[in-house]
């Protein structure tokens, strides 16, 4: 039987310096931080504030990666979505902690959105949907 918790994967060159965005800019919660012993390898899980059945594996971007991404240049595609009761309260509380918005809050059918980047380049649509009864498609 499948489990209920989600975990999704963003790439992020620098660990700590990822956690202390996510945590300390997003307010998420650090799960897990630990080196797995037969790889060596870190093993981070952050998860949004409220909501314990979504974590968010953090994951050393390769060189190969890096390379793609900078030839393909800045397409700005949004791959995460987080989804909000207050819409301005968490916007201004995110101005405040200095995060880049690359799109300016939006009125659409469906409730308010914003788009920002975090400190990789992975782009995230901020929204709350006005009704609360529906599911935002992202």
């Amino acid at each position: 039987m499948l489990g209920r918790n989600i975990l999704l994967k963003i790439n992020v060159e620098d660990f700590c310096k990822a956690i202390e965005f996510y945590t300390k800019k997003l307010n998420f919660i650090l799960v897990e931080d630990f080196i797995q012993a037969d790889t060596e390898n870190r093993w981070v899980i952050i998860s949004p504030p409220n909501s314990v059945q979504i974590g968010i594996v953090l994951v050393k971007k390769k060189k190969i990666y890096l390379e793609k991404r900078n030839d393909a240049g800045n397409g700005q595609n949004t791959c995460l979505c987080l989804d909000t009761l207050d819409f301005w309260e968490d916007y201004n509380r995110m101005l405040l902690a200095e995060i880049e918005f690359v799109k300016s809050p939006q009125f659409c059918d469906f409730g308010i959105v914003a788009s920002f980047s975090d400190l990789d380049g992975n782009y995230w649509n901020l929204l709350q949907n006005n009704n609360k009864d529906s599911t935002i498609n992202c």
